[in-house]
């Protein structure tokens, strides 16, 4: 069941569903990577795997390598993301912890090292960005928290965050997926009241020492489209695509959006084949690339979208189907 008794009854049903579904995947599959210089596509699914794709996967393809297995430690995973080296960092929302992996993930393969334990304020945590220097960002949704941890070689088992941003002043609700654009301005999804806050550089900057800090821009409103956001992915000009949940739908922002505000863009409707759309990643050439829960008792799906999509578009790609081994598809990162 959901470990956020605090939030709303919708909230609870949702990712509850992410902290029962589960996943069988194939624990002794060996990581190939592909050929060519295409990135690679990661996934989490709600029970308990990493499935890893080439960019260019389209169908019911089997994934590259399928990672799960007791070793893993893999527990309700939710967010993902890979740093510089190439390290693949997953949140255990049910175990309120970290795991690491390295670029080459095998199988049933165990963490190179993880954030765990109470020092940690580890709270249900789900979203995960990197800013600039190279410190790890999580999302606490059931403890209205973001906490960053320094570079993994100093912040390895229960190590206390070097950054906590709480308190009144931060409007934080739910908190579920953030992100950093080129200048260092920080962008949070918050579930339960769906709305996007944007806090500036410059509060960051002293938030160690002040972490009730306060938005320089919220987008939310009944204009906005916005619906029970599950993440964000922010570009370097500060674009911001966000998967709404209850809406079957990725909305755009422009740079420097705020307030009651519509969307730049929408992606939604029956030729999507969006259903409870859960993370999204863009990749250089602005391709959209969304992980899909689908529909609770069937397979989840990456519905992968053209740059500058809007409207009811069918997906250039879509990796969906028994072979493909999602069930509960939550996180994604390139």
């Amino acid at each position: 069941m959901s470990r956020f008794s605090a939030l709303s009854t919708a909230l609870a049903l949702s990712l509850g569903l992410a902290l029962t579904a589960c996943s069988s995947g194939n624990g002794g599959t060996t990581f190939v990577p592909p050929s060519g210089s295409g990135p690679l596509i990661y996934t989490t699914d709600s029970g308990n795997a990493i499935q890893e794709f080439a960019a260019s996967a389209n169908g019911n393809v089997s994934p590259l390598a399928s990672v799960s297995g007791v070793n893993t430690q893999l527990n309700s995973a939710t967010g993902i993301v890979r740093d510089s080296s190439g390290r693949v960092y997953t949140a255990n929302q049910g175990q309120n912890q970290i795991v690491v992996f390295s670029s080459s993930i095998t199988g049933n393969a165990s963490p190179l090292f993880q954030i765990s334990g109470g020092n940690t304020q580890l709270n249900a945590p789900t979203g995960l960005a990197f800013d600039s220097s190279g410190r790890l960002w999580v999302a606490n949704p059931s403890g209205n928290t973001l906490t960053a941890y320094t570079s993994p070689s100093s912040s390895n088992g229960n190590v206390a965050p070097a950054i906590t941003i709480a308190g009144s002043n931060t409007a934080l609700f739910a908190p579920i997926g953030l992100g950093f654009d080129g200048s260092g301005n920080l962008y949070v999804a918050n579930y339960q009241t769906s709305a996007i806050n944007v806090y500036s550089a410059a509060s960051l900057a002293t938030a160690s020492s002040n972490g009730n800090i306060t938005a320089i821009r919220t987008i939310s409103g009944t204009a906005t489209g916005l619906s029970s956001p599950t993440s964000l992915y922010v570009t370097s000009a500060g674009v911001i695509y966000v998967p709404n949940s209850a809406a079957n739908s990725v909305t755009v922002f422009g740079t420097g959006a705020n307030g009651n505000v519509a969307p730049a863009a929408t992606i939604a409707g029956s030729n999507t084949g969006l259903f409870s759309p859960q993370g999204v990643v863009v990749d250089a050439s602005g391709n959209i690339y969304v992980a899909c829960f689908g529909n609770p008792g069937f397979p989840g799906s990456v519905n992968v979208f053209p740059a500058a999509s809007n409207g009811n578009v069918i997906p250039s790609q879509l990796i969906s189907g028994s072979n493909t081994g999602l069930f509960g598809t939550i996180g994604i990162s390139l």
